[in-house]
């Protein structure tokens, strides 16, 4: 199980933390909906090889309301969560419709129901992707899904996302044609 760790804008004035704490932090302040909880960051993230995190500076737009302006933001990079996370003033911002409610399971075994939003267009350089987005946490959390679509990896000795190398100028998928068969009728937009 994947967990996230935040700092809330209240504890982070009684603490004087960060919002969202760096590896090298030793104590940071984890919220999952309403509750907090004190932990040793160092425990829990930075390895013996001083592996940490990995972000991706992407943009999030609302694909039904494309004549707002989009949301350049740095996300932290998850391949072991599916979804894309964004906090809630993010939804706010791009008048995210609610589509429906979905559970989630957090690090402690509770299970929480939260608003699952979309279309969101998710932006990387030259590639993008849509998808819905679970509305939690306080920080964008890139889960799998949009960096598969995306055909991003990470690159944990630079701590950060990148196109595939394999793939530099389209993304690509692996998919399994039906019947033996290719895509037929298929044709670029604007060929």
């Amino acid at each position: 199980m994947h967990e996230l760790w935040y700092s809330s804008p209240a504890t982070q004035a009684a603490a004087n933390t960060p919002k969202f704490c760096p590896p090298d932090s030793h104590q940071g302040i984890r919220d999952w909906g309403r509750a907090s909880f004190s932990v040793d960051i160092k425990e829990h993230f930075a390895d013996k090889s001083g592996m940490g995190y990995a972000f991706a500076d992407i943009e999030l737009s609302n694909a039904r309301r494309t004549e707002l302006r989009p949301l350049r933001v740095r996300a932290l990079a998850d391949t072991g969560s599916l979804m894309l996370c964004v906090p809630e003033h993010v939804a706010v911002q791009l008048e995210l419709a609610t589509d429906s409610l979905r559970e989630v399971s957090v690090a402690d075994g509770r299970k929480l129901s939260v608003p699952y939003v979309g279309p969101i267009k998710v932006g990387f350089g030259d590639r993008f992707c849509f998808v819905g987005a679970l509305v939690f946490g306080d920080e964008v959390l890139l889960g799998a899904v949009p960096m598969e679509d995306m055909d991003l990896v990470v690159d944990p000795s630079r701590r950060q996302v990148t196109v595939d190398p394999a793939n530099p100028n389209i993304p690509h998928s692996k998919v399994k044609a039906l019947g033996g068969g290719g895509v037929s009728g298929w044709r670029r937009r604007g060929s």
